[in-house]
């Protein structure tokens, strides 16, 4: 029996640190905080919301994107420092949205390119980053202020860094009308910024505003000159890089024929009918090849989100107007139990209770409508009781995730979770919640040691021992 104790001491232990390594070097996922190689002094950098690129010359950095946030900023210049004692002295955004101009006041020193309808865009749409943010459920703590570029262009321009020439291409509307790739020619290289999804559906365009795919062929015309290009290596501005002539062509051609073909029969549906249900039926059975495509699966967005993009480009009145507020019908089904919950006047077990129905959805995005009802619930909770459990739960939940995914640090949000894992009384399974969140925001903004203390002052004493080897392989999987 002793025998049996000390080799499970052993084994159990070693076994997990084995799988966290596993996790630690297969896993490529955003929110690592890392440069990844991608050779020809090129590398990735993948934070939670978006990419960066980084190139590297004999004299200096030229950086393509520069993250969500200030702090977003600071984690990558960090990591670029570990490359080399150069200077950054170029920053290239490929267009206006936050979460690939938001870290702009961090390079400070460098020349910050953009087109000029980039840098009017960033002073006229700035608003739209607190709206993208609301109607999905995040809670910005504060706004930063973006800094501008500092040198604009119109059409296409080419910078020559230590003899080597870099191509900034405006090669048609994409997900924005300012879209612009960098192009490496010497090293075969594309950096596409939001103009290509390599992986699963492609996101069209920010859904609550009028902007993406259009029934005007420019993405499509976009994703031919870039594959004029012949790019041996393509950077996009969310997810993982894409290597190879043959998988870069066939993932640019795909897209095309999909916006081409979403088009086409959303168009033949809407002559057969007004109803949108039966749009959307008619579209899915017309387009099965592309549902049942492995390269097409849903995941940010979908299929379906698709066919209402097409819709909001061809049905009349809607021009100006994105979909997600009015053309695509509410997820929020008649629930007897949260009426109950409200005529009781349980606002924080009824927040615990929508953001228990976002476990349901396959493509999460589609929760943000319970996730919103959630946090006003709490906040209705927390004016009546400033300590109900439940509501510090939830909205602790959120300003985490938020903290997280915009890259900010909001205090409250490690107040009330802490104030959770306080609570006697409180159910240990809703305990687990707040003490993986708060893990997780500890571990971006304050590193590992406070995150692990915090995963082992959380557990109940008689699991502290047998748990705390788990903790390797955790935080590899909330990252």
């Amino acid at each position: 029996m002793i025998w049996l104790v000390l080799g499970l001491l052993i084994v159990w232990p070693l076994s997990l640190t084995v799988v966290a390594q596993v996790l630690q070097h297969t896993k490529t996922s955003s929110g690592r905080f890392e440069l990844q190689s991608v050779g020809r002094n090129l590398w990735l950098y993948r934070g939670h919301f978006s990419n960066s690129v980084v190139a590297k010359f004999p004299s200096c950095f030229l950086v393509v994107d520069t993250q969500v946030s200030p702090k977003a900023a600071q984690k990558l210049i960090l990591k670029i420092k570990n490359i080399a004692n150069l200077p950054i002295r170029y920053v290239v955004n490929t267009h206006h949205h936050g979460d690939h101009t938001g870290g702009n006041s961090e390079f400070n020193d460098a020349l910050i390119i953009s087109s000029k309808m980039t840098k009017d865009w960033i002073l006229t749409k700035d608003n739209h980053r607190n709206e993208y943010a609301k109607s999905f459920g995040l809670i910005y703590s504060q706004i930063p202020e973006i800094t501008l570029p500092t040198q604009t262009f119109e059409g296409n321009h080419t910078l020559t860094i230590d003899g080597e020439q870099v191509e900034l291409l405006s090669l048609g509307a994409g997900e924005t009308e300012d879209a612009i790739v960098v192009h490496f020619p010497l090293r075969q290289t594309v950096a596409v910024g939001d103009s290509v999804v390599v992986k699963d559906f492609p996101f069209m365009g920010a859904p609550i505003h009028d902007e993406g795919l259009k029934d005007d062929g420019a993405w499509c015309e976009l994703l031919e000159n870039i594959a004029k290009l012949n790019p041996d290596i393509l950077l996009p501005g969310h997810g993982p890089y894409l290597k190879g002539r043959k998988h870069i062509q066939a993932r640019l051609y795909l897209l095309r024929d999909l916006f081409r073909d979403l088009f086409r029969a959303t168009k033949n549906a809407l002559e057969q009918t007004e109803s949108i249900p039966e749009v959307i039926s008619l579209v899915q059975a017309d387009l099965t090849i592309y549902q049942r495509n492995p390269q097409l699966q849903d995941n940010v967005l979908g299929f379906e989100f698709g066919i209402y993009k097409a819709l909001n480009g061809i049905l009349p009145g809607r021009e100006g107007k994105g979909w997600w507020l009015d053309l695509k019908p509410s997820v929020v089904a008649k629930d007897p139990i949260a009426d109950d919950l409200v005529n009781q006047g349980k606002y924080g077990e009824l927040a615990f209770h929508y953001m228990s129905q976002t476990k349901r959805f396959k493509i999460k995005v589609e929760a943000t409508e319970y996730g919103i009802l959630a946090q006003n619930a709490a906040r209705k909770q927390l004016e009546l009781d400033p300590h109900e459990p439940n509501a510090l739960l939830v909205l602790g939940v959120y300003e985490a995730f938020s903290n997280v995914f915009l890259c900010q640090e909001n205090p409250l949000a490690v107040e009330r979770l802490h104030k959770v894992l306080s609570s006697k009384e409180f159910p240990f399974k809703k305990k687990i919640i707040a003490m993986m969140m708060l893990v997780r925001t500890l571990q971006v903004h304050q590193g590992e040691w406070p995150a692990f203390k915090t995963f082992i002052i959380s557990l109940p004493t008689p699991l502290k021992l047998l748990f705390w080897p788990a903790y390797p392989m955790i935080k590899e999987i909330l990252r």
